[in-house]
Order: structure tokens, then C-alpha cells, then sequence
């Protein structure tokens, strides 16, 4: 009878896996026979889903009788039921241009743009809820891929949209249940975030924007200041398109173009511009696209938000990115977050923050999560970048090399944080300038070389802190300059994951920080070498006395 029992709940506990199937398919444009990315891919009475890839590809695992419905601006929307097709044409929507709207008026595109700003408080939930995503992120130097990083990120917001978020981590909580990832072989692997979900997440205007004024496009956060500095903005309206079966407003912005006068010349400020579709009822988001420039450097970050229960969420984040060396190589990096679930009801409550490089380490691979969770379809580029990562190595492989490392690099760079509370404890009855650094900073480098030029006359000892990801990239950089430790300069590597970074509060690099004679740290925000601040603060530091 007990061997009956256990078939019968072998039976029981499998059902729900014979249940579901995976749909797997191609959607293509009807009249133009293209592949149409990032079309939302859901499951009808859930938030279930995930979207296309930019080749049109798609995979989603579904119970055997759900619902489909694909969604697209610019098309019209579908349901499908089982059997599903393998190739999926959508119908191209009509879109009206400026020129044929049947008015007289002249459409005010800035004033839709300020309707859905204040228009969030309806459009996007106010209560707190859970929302699973997907995360890919793959960087390459030149034509060769670097690293790719895959994850399952969960994020909480408490009070939903209610409160205006200036960053990431504000009454929010962000972690990551699963990882898997390959070696980082990136000539800018020192200069990289461990995991970039709290870059990835400002792309969310409705979620997150300046309150204040802040009268400039900072090029490396995408927390939006449409609303702030509304009128640095020009705005443009050119046409209605649909989003199931909704009008939508598109529209084009521009943030006026800045500078400032150089002994070079003019140099160009960081400015930004892009579209926006709003909807013509609720005047709700459906779709930002935000092109960033600075010189040589762009990025383009566009987010896709669709309707569930009502309200509106982001299901789809691309941003990709370009930057230029001196020497003309260049440096490219692609970050994708597709929405896997929304919940909001009995919400699980959590105050984590994004991880740092230790924490994720800890994260087990879980190839049984990877065969079945639904992720962004694949492209063919995830085949060059096993061949150029790992020589062919499964990512399950090169992620155990990778922890393995990351252990040992973590473990070494305990021995710089005890040098460093020596030099600094130590009663060499002499005033200490410490500057924490890293070999990817350009001006770092320069205050560096300041610093070897200052005549101390034997009052002063200096202390060049290096916080590169590995001591490789630090030597390096100090071979190509010849920097050598003497009696009055001396150079320290510390692990980008000493408790030093936390308890001086360093946040970003170049970082200056006084010490006494005594070793106790009397400026934390020191001014930079060679100028007249440095000059000042070095005569108040070294006339303090031994008291």
C-alpha cells in the first residue's frame, strides 16, 4: 500500500510540470517581414512575461491552457492560445503624422510632457509591491566581449510610486536571487560596479527624478531632471501611434546645448536628447528613450512600461554604451532588465541593498533556476562571448573560476588595510596626506603627479592609496610611470572591498583625507594636490602641535 501511496505522490508532485510548456517563436513585422524587438510577451490574468530580444525572439514558459497577448507600439495587439506558432506576424497600427491631425491647433508638446509628470500619482501604483526581473550585462573592448553577467533581481517598493525617489535604495529594497556570470577579461575591469542594478533602475522616470533644479545632464546618472529643469528642454510633437488599441503621443525632446571656455577652447558640457510616447487618455508613459552625449562618449538608455491591473510598470530596460580612449580604443557595454513578475499583493517585505562584489560571490549557481526560469532569449552574440571568455568554457565553469578568484583577491587585500592602519597609527610625528586612487582615473593620476612634484621639506609624508579592483592593474600603472615608494611618497593597494572604503565614507575617487602627527584624521574632504586650499590645509595641519 506504502508503495502505491509514494507513486501516487510522485504522480501528484510532476502534474504541474507536464502541465506547462515552452513557447518558443519569432515575431515578424507583417508588411516588412522584419524581426520586431522588445515586444511585450505576457500572460493573460497574470504578470507573468517577458519580452522579445532585438531579433525578435522570444521564450516563455506557460501552463498548458494560458492566454497569450503580445503587445508593440506601433502594432496591434494579439492573444494566442495553444497550439502556438513558431513565427508570429504583427500587424502594423496606423501611425498619423503632425501634419494629418485633424486640428487647427498646434499641439503643445511640452504641456503633455508636464500632464504625464503629474499624472503618475494615477498611472503608477501607489502601494507597496514585488517586481522580478531579469538582468544581462555584457561589456566588449574593441570587437572582444569581456564579461557577461545574468541574474534574477527582485526589487521591493514600499508605497509603490508614491514617494519621488532622487536614486535607487530610497524606501526600496533590491537583491539578487540567483547568479550566474562569466570571468571579467575587460581592460576597464577596475573601473566596474560589481552589478549595475541601481544604474539600471533610474531609467524609471516615473519612479525616480530630481527635485530640485539641477541646470546640467549628468552623464553618469539617469535620474531624470525633465520635471526639475523643465525649461532648459525644448520639445517637439510629432505624431499619434497605438499601443493596444490606445493613441499615443510621440514626442522629441532636447536639452540646450552647453559649454564652457577653455585654455583649449570650447569645451562641450554633457547634454541628452530623445522621444517620449505618452498616452493620449491617461497620459501615461509607455515608452523613454534617452540618448546621452559627452564628446566622444554616448549612451542610450529606452524603457518599455506596460499595463497590469491598471497601473503602469517598466518590462523592458535597454541601455547600451560607448565610451572612447585617448589611444582610440573603445569600450562598450549593453545592460538589458526584462520584467518576469509583478506582485502586489501580500508583498514580501525586505530593506536589502544592491550587492557588493563579496555578497555576490556568496550566491551558488543553480543550473536547475537557469534550465526553467524565463529569461531574455538568447542571441547568437552569447556563443562569441563564451568563445572569447572562457575558450569555449561553459558559464557554470567560469563562474566557479571567477568566485574562486574573487575569494583570493578579497582574502589579499586584508594585508593592505593592516599596512595602512599602521602607517597612519604610527608616531612618525609628522603630518600624513593620504590619496585614495585608481589606475582608470585620469585626473587621479595627474593629482598623483602633483603630489611627486610638492617640495614637503621633510614635514609631510605622503600615502597613495590605490583601490583597483586587483594589484595587476595597480603595478601596472605604476611601472608605465616609473612611481617609485621614498621617504616622503609611499604607494598602498587595498581590496575595492576594505572596511577602510566604509569607514572613511569613500564614495568616489580621487579622495583626499588629512591625518595629525598624532595619526587621527582631522579633514576627511581634503582639497586637491597643487592648489591653494592643499597649500592652506597642509600649514593649519602642521602647525596643530602635539597636542
Amino acid at each position: 500500500m506504502m508503495k502505491y501511496f509514494h507513486i501516487l505522490s510522485l504522480l501528484f508532485l510532476t502534474l504541474p510540470a507536464l502541465s506547462q510548456v515552452k513557447l518558443e517563436a519569432l515575431l515578424i513585422d507583417q508588411e516588412t517581414k522584419r524581426p520586431v524587438p522588445y515586444a511585450s510577451i505576457g500572460v493573460i490574468g497574470s504578470a507573468k512575461g517577458t519580452s522579445s530580444n532585438i531579433n525578435g525572439q522570444f521564450t516563455l514558459t506557460i501552463d498548458l491552457h494560458d492566454k497569450v497577448k503580445i503587445s508593440c507600439i506601433g502594432y496591434n495587439s494579439i492573444e494566442l492560445t495553444s497550439p502556438f506558432p513558431e513565427v508570429i506576424y504583427l500587424q502594423p497600427s496606423v501611425t498619423q503624422l503632425e501634419e494629418i491631425i485633424v486640428s487647427n491647433k498646434k499641439m503643445n508638446a511640452g504641456r503633455i510632457v508636464q500632464k504625464a509628470l503629474a499624472s503618475v500619482k494615477d498611472n503608477c501604483l501607489q502601494t507597496s509591491f514585488n517586481q522580478t526581473f531579469f538582468y544581462r550585462h555584457y561589456c566588449k573592448d574593441n570587437d572582444t566581449y569581456g564579461r557577461l553577467i545574468e541574474a534574477s533581481v527582485e526589487v521591493f517598493k514600499e508605497n509603490g510610486y508614491k514617494p519621488r525617489r532622487t536614486k535607487p535604495g530610497q524606501q526600496e529594497g533590491i537583491r539578487v536571487n540567483q547568479l550566474r556570470r562569466s570571468v571579467d577579461k575587460t581592460v576597464y575591469a577596475m573601473g566596474h560596479v560589481p552589478i549595475a542594478i541601481n544604474s539600471i533602475l533610474e531609467s524609471d522616470i516615473n519612479a525616480y527624478r530630481h527635485v530640485l533644479p539641477t541646470n546640467r545632464v549628468d552623464f553618469f546618472s539617469d535620474v531624470s531632471n525633465l520635471s526639475s529643469d523643465f525649461s532648459a528642454y525644448t520639445f517637439s510633437f510629432l505624431g499619434i501611434t497605438k499601443l493596444d488599441g490606445e493613441e499615443v503621443y510621440v514626442l522629441d525632446f532636447q536639452f540646450k546645448q552647453d559649454s564652457v571656455v577653455t585654455t583649449q577652447g570650447i569645451k562641450y558640457l554633457p547634454s541628452q536628447k530623445g522621444s517620449l510616447y505618452i498616452t493620449t487618455k491617461q497620459f501615461a508613459f509607455v515608452k523613454t528613450d534617452f540618448v546621452k552625449y559627452w564628446e566622444a562618449d554616448t549612451t542610450q538608455t529606452t524603457t518599455y512600461y506596460k499595463k497590469y491591473n491598471n497601473f503602469y510598470f517598466p518590462y523592458h530596460i535597454i541601455r547600451n554604451g560607448k565610451s572612447i580612449a585617448r589611444d582610440g580604443s573603445s569600450h562598450n557595454f549593453h545592460i538589458e532588465f526584462v520584467s518576469t513578475e509583478i506582485e502586489t499583493i501580500n508583498t514580501r517585505f525586505f530593506d536589502s541593498k544592491e550587492p557588493n562584489k563579496f555578497e555576490l560571490i556568496q550566491i551558488p549557481y543553480d543550473s536547475m533556476f537557469w534550465s526553467s526560469q524565463n529569461i531574455l532569449k538568447a542571441t547568437p552574440l552569447e556563443n562569441k562571448i563564451v568563445a572569447d571568455l572562457g575558450g569555449g568554457k561553459s558559464l557554470q565553469e567560469q563562474f566557479s573560476t571567477y568566485r574562486a578568484s574573487q575569494i583570493d583577491y578579497i582574502n589579499q587585500g586584508k594585508l593592505g588595510d593592516e599596512g595602512y592602519r599602521w602607517f597612519t597609527e604610527s608616531n612618525s610625528k609628522l603630518p600624513k596626506f593620504v590619496l585614495f586612487w585608481r589606475s582608470a582615473c585620469l585626473s587621479c593620476i595627474e593629482d598623483i603627479k602633483a603630489l611627486y612634484q610638492q617640495k614637503y621639506n621633510d614635514n609631510l609624508i605622503v600615502l597613495a592609496v590605490s583601490v583597483d579592483r586587483d594589484s595587476a592593474a595597480w603595478r601596472k600603472v605604476l611601472n608605465t610611470f616609473n612611481w617609485k615608494s621614498n621617504s616622503s611618497l609611499r604607494h598602498l593597494w587595498i581590496s575595492n572591498e576594505s572596511q577602510l572604503i566604509k569607514e572613511l565614507s569613500i564614495q568616489e575617487l580621487p579622495k583626499f583625507v588629512w591625518y595629525d602627527k598624532q595619526g587621527r584624521v582631522v579633514l576627511k574632504n581634503a582639497s586637491k594636490p597643487n592648489s591653494y586650499a592643499w597649500k592652506e590645509e597642509f600649514e593649519k595641519v602642521i602647525n596643530r602641535g602635539d597636542k
